[in-house]
């Protein structure tokens, strides 16, 4: 089950209820918690409540399972960030004795076992894991996964939708704008969101809105130029352009960022690596692979090495002093726009 796309009422429902939430995004990880927070009204917090982070003890998992309330109502314990592992200090033992491989081990099983004697015994009780490593394929099997990792575009698209849907509706370049703007950060999204509807009042969100209220970065506005370029939307590669030199961006520093998008663009598009060893390969974030494959279909894989090479010759003649960074960079802005 996907926490972006949690339905709060198949929760509720499930026949289990022992809870994993998978996943590096903080917006869906406090999403999920807050939802089995929730659950307990505000009164019987104290006793039905229980939010073992990080706990010293996993006997606390099962004391806490097994505590009983005299208040009716949901019972949520939320166990964080714990590992079924040894100890740092044993593992760094290599050749211990074999009787104090034999406890080590036995640690190791008991912690295991105290999980699993929890999710028995924790009959009508929620018992929810966060950030939680070791754990069996077998424990596992007894949990409902919530998956809380970082949504991509095309899961934001259908998120933002439905947010609007009720309210108005939004424009799809509204929310392509929005999605560029907040380079898919949910929670930079969902205040956005918040933003919008205030401003709109029930009518339809526009591109113009977005563009309005949501705050652009230069790295958005890099992505933008290079997309009007790939395009060949002069006036709007012009526009931009005129943003950036009036808000003092060198030339330089353009050129530069104009050649890495461009070089990621040419190896997406001879390249059978996956995205995530793309990320891994130029160190950036997952979006930028993403627009890089998105504006690399404007292109053949000849045209991309021309237009690449023809980036890294410019920077050369303005490093060499053959050329002046402006007289260079328009020359390159041309060939592109032409290519």
């Amino acid at each position: 089950m996907k926490a972006s796309m949690l339905n709060f009422q198949s929760l509720r429902e499930a026949n289990s209820k022992i809870f994993l939430i998978e996943g590096d995004d903080p917006y869906w990880c406090d999403h999920a918690v807050n939802f089995f927070i929730n659950l307990v009204p505000n009164e019987n917090r104290s006793f039905n409540l229980n939010i073992l982070d990080e706990p010293s003890d996993f006997r606390d998992i099962l004391n806490a399972v097994e505590f009983f309330s005299f208040f009716s109502g949901n019972h949520v314990i939320i166990v964080k960030n714990i590992s079924i592992s040894e100890s740092k200090s044993a593992k760094k033992e290599e050749t211990p004795p074999k009787t104090k491989s034999k406890k080590k081990t036995k640690v190791k099983e008991k912690n295991s076992d105290i999980i699993e004697a929890a999710i028995d015994g924790a009959g009508d009780k929620y018992l929810v894991f966060l950030n939680t490593t070791g754990l069996s394929a077998n424990i596992k099997k007894k949990m409902t996964i919530i998956d809380a990792k970082k949504s991509d575009p095309f899961e934001l698209r259908t998120i933002i939708s439905n947010n609007f849907s009720k309210i108005g509706g939004i424009e799809a370049s509204a929310i392509n704008t929005l999605i560029t703007y907040t380079v898919c950060n949910m929670a930079k999204i969902s205040t956005e969101m918040s933003k919008l509807e205030a401003y709109c009042e029930g009518r339809q969100v526009t591109l113009a809105d977005v563009e309005l209220l949501v705050s652009d970065t230069e790295e958005n506005q890099m992505y933008d130029f290079t997309g009007a370029i790939t395009s060949g939307n002069k006036s709007k590669a012009l526009k931009i352009l005129d943003k950036f030199i009036t808000a003092g961006v060198s030339y330089i520093y353009i050129l530069v960022s104009l050649t890495n998008q461009f070089r990621r663009m040419y190896y997406v598009k001879i390249s059978d690596k996956s995205d995530d060893q793309l990320v891994n390969i130029f160190s950036v974030k997952q979006f930028a692979i993403y627009k890089a494959r998105e504006l690399a279909k404007n292109y053949s894989a000849q045209t991309l090495s021309r237009n690449l090479f023809a980036l890294t010759e410019t920077e050369s003649n303005i490093k060499s002093g053959l050329m002046t960074e402006k007289a260079a960079f328009e020359r390159i802005i041309s060939i592109l726009l032409s290519s």
